[in-house]
């Protein structure tokens, strides 16, 4: 054999282990990660693994560099505060994206803000500011929705379902300050996409779109 074709080999088999690697990891996520849908945006059409799907926690999520709240110096839920709902979306491909946020203190109505942001050349730049008013029983109805929704979880999917690797999508995250707690809960579509809808409604802003279609593909 000569060396050209000892090369060909090589190289040859490090593909052939790539695509070994690449279809475990699949089905791996597949398997385990990935979430049954139905109906595209609200719960979109097949199953989607990496960013779309739901994870969640307490206390403050991790934020990357280009996360719009980490970009624009959001302040802490705790400083709006003691009842706070927060949503926002960082998308890779759109160079607009928003946060909607609503809070109370005590028992009173609440009030809330949506700002908008356009991508500038090194982070996001606020583009508007809207404030509005909430009464106290809007306000109760909006979190026992939100509250209900972040407790949801999609269903695992079965060898039937399509599977669409969806990596570049809103990056929807909803933070929640409720009883001195936070916790959060990110994942692209599903019940965030509902939720954004809810805040989006209560804000009375019906010209915002809360994810356009190429959040995550052009479909």
């Amino acid at each position: 054999m000569t060396k050209s074709q000892r090369w060909l080999v090589h190289i040859t088999s490090k593909a052939v282990l790539w695509v070994h690697v690449l279809g475990a990891a699949l089905a791996l996520a597949t398997s385990a990660s990935a979430i049954a849908t139905t109906d595209w945006r609200g719960v979109p059409k097949g199953a989607f693994i990496g960013p779309a799907t739901p994870s969640a926690g307490d206390g403050a999520p991790q934020l990357w560099p280009s996360n719009v709240l980490m970009s624009t110096g959001a302040p802490p839920l705790e400083s709006l505060g003691d009842n706070v709902i927060r949503f926002s979306s960082s998308p890779l491909r759109s160079k607009l994206t928003y946060i909607v946020e609503a809070h109370r203190v005590g028992v009173g109505p609440a009030a809330g803000t949506v700002t908008t942001f356009a991508l500038g050349e090194i982070r996001w730049e606020q583009v508007s500011v809207r404030h509005f008013r909430l009464t106290a029983a809007d306000f109760q109805t909006l979190t026992a929705t939100v509250d209900d929704l972040m407790k949801e979880r999609l269903p695992i999917i079965d060898d039937k379902d399509e599977v669409i690797a969806c990596l570049d999508g809103a990056f929807f995250l909803t933070e929640r300050m409720r009883d001195g707690k936070k916790s959060w809960l990110e994942g692209d579509y599903g019940p965030n996409y509902t939720i954004a809808k809810a805040l989006i409604a209560a804000a009375s802003e019906p010209t915002l779109d809360p994810a356009p279609p190429h959040y995550c593909g052009d479909r």
